[in-house]
């Protein structure tokens, strides 16, 4: 899909570098500098380059260089030539600025509706303004949320109508609700108002990392998204809030039979050497999950027992768990080394312990 430039960003990116008055000067070193005739109209926001329409340049390159110029390039785009991409990523990168900064951007919205795929909004103040705008992206795939300032009963209202939000954007799917003081009291009507939708049939990525919610909470999330037999969630991520052994159990029961599921991250929560013995013997039973993260959760020696056992268990099965995360936890030395023995004995190298002996 060919993915146009929004014409005032890059209107006003070529306005701020060549600073010109004359728009027969600029149509001209636009000219010699790229190569092609370009459009240029008068727009009322703009005193000196009104509309460029920059999917007529023809240099590949133009974007990663506006990219490299903002310092916003990832290590993924470096590697990349395709125009297109660059186009979309200095797009987002650009409306979300203009998303969080209470910007009037209706005619943004309007002209990269079609063309934005990922958004990322950190310390979000307005809630209610991000819903308003959110339904008009159709194409939106990965949505992040960091919300800031908000009282309960604010967030309460504005959670209820973010639902509606996503529920109408059919292409979501990866969603992070993060760090933004979510409770079971908040979460509670929240999937009151999922369960009316079908976000659960196309959401494979979810991420409510960072909050302060409970096993209650935990129950209600798990309840909606994983049990159920056509579940298609990959990727789910608890880390940093208050889950407690009883959780352990609850997902324990659900793994058993889950084949969806690939990536866990349940690190810095209370499970304990309860909870976290539950999980971990549910996986002797599971052959698709390939990282779980259970790190800072207080397991000891208990947990210790089951893994030993879980690694005896990884290669007749033809596990895909590559990755088990144990780090910060309570094991003593002989735990780790016990650990260690059954891993090496089964040929496997996937137990990340660090930071466990310091404890003893």
């Amino acid at each position: 899909m060919k993915v146009p430039s929004l014409k005032q960003f890059a209107a006003t990116e070529l306005t701020s570098r060549l600073n010109s008055d004359n728009t027969d000067d600029l149509k001209k070193l636009l000219t010699t500098t790229i190569g092609n005739q370009y459009l240029v109209e008068k727009h009322s926001k703009l005193s000196k380059l009104a509309l460029l329409r920059a999917d007529s340049i023809e240099n590949e390159h133009y974007y990663r260089e506006l990219l490299l110029e903002k310092d916003v390039i990832t290590d993924n785009q470096q590697s990349r030539d395709s125009k297109s991409n660059y186009k979309r990523e200095y797009i987002e990168k650009e409306l979300t600025k203009l998303l969080l900064n209470e910007s009037d951007c209706k005619e943004e919205v309007e002209s990269s509706r079609e063309f934005v795929f990922e958004l990322n909004l950190h310390q979000v103040s307005n809630l209610d303004r991000i819903n308003s705008f959110l339904p008009s992206f159709v194409n939106l795939s990965s949505l992040t949320l960091q919300i800031q300032h908000a009282s309960k009963v604010e967030l309460a209202s504005t959670l209820a109508e973010l639902v509606r939000s996503i529920g109408s954007l059919s292409n979501l799917l990866s969603f992070a609700l993060i760090n933004s003081q979510i409770n079971d009291d908040l979460l509670r009507p929240f999937v009151k108002q999922l369960e009316k939708t079908t976000i659960n049939e196309r959401l494979i990525e979810l991420d409510l990392s960072y909050n302060k919610i409970s096993t209650e909470g935990f129950r209600l999330v798990l309840a909606y998204f994983l049990d159920r037999q056509d579940t298609i969630l990959t990727q789910l991520n608890f880390a940093g809030n208050e889950i407690q052994a009883e959780g352990g159990r609850m997902l324990g029961r659900i793994i058993k039979d889950n084949t969806s599921l690939v990536v866990i991250d349940l690190r810095m929560n209370l499970f304990g050497d309860e909870g976290g013995k539950m999980i971990i013997e549910a996986l002797k039973k599971n052959n698709s999950l390939q990282y779980l993260n259970l790190s800072h959760n207080d397991l000891s020696s208990g947990s210790a027992d089951v893994v030993c056992k879980l690694l005896e268990t990884c290669k007749e099965r033809n596990s895909k768990l590559d990755n088990l995360s144990l780090c910060g936890n309570a094991f003593t030395n002989s735990d780790l080394k016990h650990m260690e023995v059954s891993a090496r004995s089964e040929g496997m190298n996937i137990i990340d312990t660090r930071g466990n002996d310091e404890k003893v």
